[in-house]
């Protein structure tokens, strides 16, 4: 959150985003290194200014995984807030090689399927690396033609991992868009069709669905 919470919502974000450069920078880190970024909004009209800073602000080439929602925050004048997860030197070390193989190829193989950059993949990666310790497994929310869902299971047979995915979509595309909001949108953009889904999958072979 801002300091100076008299500032619009442009300027507490160019506080917060240049709170975020101090501190990765006192750690060693910087912002070509964030895995994901949580935005909150107190009003969510609020985002296009938002995004105006954000978007000059975030490497282009190495974007991280970002939800933005709009939420009530602690202080009345806060406008927007923001919580980051950065990637260690240590984790960075870990992704081996071989890693960066299985990342290649299977992006390679899913890209004509998913809307998300190799950047935005490349952080999501990233992340399932970071949990592949952990118990649990992955679901997507909106899947469109699959590719994020089938990028991430040919990983998780790639890497041996014990996971499963699951993916979400009505198939019918975004609802009735808010024009205040939404302009550039129409209902149904980004439709997708289950039975392209499947003929994907049996494309790309066995994986943990």
């Amino acid at each position: 959150m801002a300091k100076d919470l008299d500032k619009d919502v442009k300027g507490q974000t160019k506080e917060i985003v240049d709170e975020i450069d101090r501190l990765l920078a006192k750690c060693g880190s910087g912002k070509t290194k964030l895995l994901s970024a949580l935005i909150w909004l107190t009003d969510i009209r609020n985002r296009a200014p938002m995004n105006e800073v954000w978007t000059a602000w975030v490497d282009p080439k190495n974007m991280p995984a970002r939800a933005c929602v709009e939420a009530k925050l602690a202080d009345p004048n806060a406008l927007v807030g923001s919580w980051s997860s950065p990637r260690s030197d240590t984790r960075e070390r870990s992704v081996s090689a071989d890693l960066d193989a299985i990342f290649e190829r299977n992006y390679a193989r899913v890209e004509p399927y998913t809307l998300l950059m190799m950047a935005q993949v490349r952080s999501i990666f990233d992340r399932l690396v970071e949990v592949r310790e952990l118990p649990g497994d992955c679901i997507e929310f909106g899947a469109f033609r699959g590719g994020l869902s089938f990028f991430l299971g040919l990983c998780i047979v790639d890497m041996g991992l014990a996971k499963r995915v699951a993916m979400l979509d009505s198939f019918q595309g975004l609802p009735p868009p808010d024009e205040a909001l939404d302009a550039p949108f129409e209902q149904g953009t980004m439709a997708s069709d289950l039975q392209e889904v499947l003929r994907v999958r049996a494309e790309l072979g066995s994986t943990p669905w």
